[in-house]
């Protein structure tokens, strides 16, 4: 059968099978020292969407992504013409070894999170980050080079898109992809899958089956990938983890984010070698403590004196009083004292135009107005790092109870209930317990916890879709239907929505 001709290329031999593509060792007839991997989808559909993302993958251009250099249709099948690689998907070199050691994987990030970069920057999300779809080329002089394969193209064959369906694609995938609504994010959670498979040898999310699998990517905590491999550092954990995040405003925000996070560690890496800086979780804890300290410092630096200046400014003694309520009610939980606080600085903001004008005149109160506006900026700023102390905080909190209580999900719930008396309008913490509650079947406590979500956000999308869950679960049907199609009223159509309506329909019809 070997070689046989397909346009202007010869093909040598077979190098990979998929269900609905094969992929050939070849080259061009008329230069056979210059090899090639030739891509033969054998389903298509929609040719003309195909072949016009096949020429924007043309303008690719990156040391880690294996380039597209022809494509072309023969005999109704596309045909991709790739670079080829020396190597093997990291699927199979990390089934022949021992899992990757800290180093490695710190490069692979690098090297990975740069190609998605580039890719992100060009408006192209791949979709299907895997290590399947990752080549390790064999090293050379100690350097391991990876290469990121399939860009895209299979998402518009019909081929790949039946195996998005499957169980094994599906371990990758963020939970915003699994509804439908891919993003920039959604390849960095699965580079995140990739890092901690490759660094543990085991799958952050699995399940019996497909629907236990999903159930687990919308709702529980992956294992410490510490505690899995102990001579992992808790820098690096982190950064894997926050890959991992359910939330996109938890999780990193870009491939430039995580390249940044990788260097503040002093990752960024040439060879496979040991960095000179390696912290433990007690030396990232100081250090993160220190990073509190000083965003304290900046809050109080810039808001105390701005309040009393604003005060003194339009003689009004309800802001630094409110401003003071505010914060100390917030910070104990006190919401009489919050409450308080806010009516306050709503009388103090409207105190100069209601009250100043009738009780004196003074001719700086003009100017009095110029420099409201700049006391407010830098009330602003200092708020700002506030925002920031409390996000360190949280982050340290929870990573430390996780490493302190592992396996000990009681003391995790308390804990976390503890702090949400404190933070009692961070919605995220209270999702966090949502998500801990159900994963231990304990549904009615997440129903509580759940409305006192929806109170401050009624709209909230991973809360609505737990509280009907959790309906289902303990047999309130028709409360489950009745929030699915309260949902599904406003955003149109959603994959989970529907899916737990019907099963929920079907439920009360038996």
């Amino acid at each position: 059968m070997f070689p046989f001709n397909i346009k202007n290329y010869t093909l040598k031999e077979i190098i990979g099978k998929g269900a609905h593509s094969t992929v050939y060792k070849g080259c061009l007839s008329n230069n056979p020292s210059l090899d090639f991997a030739i891509k033969v989808v054998d389903k298509t559909s929609s040719l003309d969407s195909i072949l016009l993302e096949a020429d924007l993958l043309l303008r690719l251009d990156h040391p880690n992504i294996v380039p597209l250099e022809d494509y072309f249709l023969y005999s109704g099948k596309l045909v991709l013409v790739m670079k080829y690689i020396s190597g093997e998907n990291l699927k199979t070199v990390l089934d022949n070894r021992e899992s990757f050691n800290e180093p490695e994987v710190r490069n692979f990030l690098i090297q990975i999170g740069s190609a998605l970069d580039h890719a992100h920057s060009k408006n192209i999300i791949h979709r299907d980050v895997k290590l399947n779809n990752i080549l390790l080329e064999k090293p050379r002089d100690g350097v391991l080079k990876y290469y990121l394969t399939d860009f895209g193209i299979g998402k518009l064959s019909s081929g790949v898109i039946f195996s998005k369906l499957t169980g094994g694609t599906y371990l990758y995938m963020a939970p915003e992809q699994i509804r439908g609504r891919p993003s920039y994010q959604s390849d960095l959670w699965s580079l995140g899958v990739c890092a901690y498979v490759l660094i543990t040898k085991e799958y952050p999310f699995v399940g019996d089956n497909k629907n236990q699998l999903l159930k687990n990517i919308t709702y529980n905590t992956p294992t410490l990938p510490s505690f899995i491999n102990t001579d992992l550092k808790f820098e690096l954990e982190s950064i894997i983890l926050s890959l991992l995040e359910k939330h996109l405003t938890h999780r990193l925000l870009s491939a430039q984010q995580l390249l940044s996070e990788l260097k503040k560690g002093n990752f960024i890496v040439q060879k496979v070698k040991a960095p000179e800086k390696i912290f433990s979780f007690n030396q990232w804890e100081n250090l993160q403590k220190k990073r509190i300290e000083n965003f304290y410092f900046r809050f109080y630096f810039l808001v105390i004196p701005s309040v009393i200046l604003w005060a003194i400014n339009s003689l009004n003694p309800f802001i630094p009083l409110g401003a003071w309520l505010i914060y100390y009610g917030q910070k104990k939980g006190e919401f009489v004292k919050l409450y308080l606080g806010v009516i306050l600085g709503i009388i103090g903001l409207y105190w100069r135009n209601l009250v100043i004008p009738y009780l004196v005149q003074f001719s700086w109160l003009d100017l009095g107005y110029i420099l409201d506006i700049f006391l407010i900026f830098f009330i602003y700023l200092g708020i700002r790092n506030l925002i920031e102390a409390r996000k360190i905080e949280y982050r340290i909190f929870f990573i430390s109870t996780i490493r302190s209580s592992f396996k000990d999900t009681p003391k995790i719930i308390i804990a976390l209930t503890n702090f949400i008396k404190i933070n009692w309008l961070d919605v995220n913490l209270h999702q966090k317990l949502v998500e801990i509650l159900i994963t231990q079947g304990l549904y009615e406590e997440a129903i509580i916890e759940i409305k006192q979500i929806l109170k401050v956000d009624e709209y909230n999308f991973p809360a609505n879709l737990s509280l009907a869950y959790c309906y289902y679960e303990v047999g309130l049907y028709d409360e489950c239907v009745l929030v699915c199609d309260n949902y599904l009223s406003i955003i149109g159509y959603c994959f989970e929505f529907d899916d737990l309506k019907n099963k929920t329909i079907s439920q009360i019809k038996n």
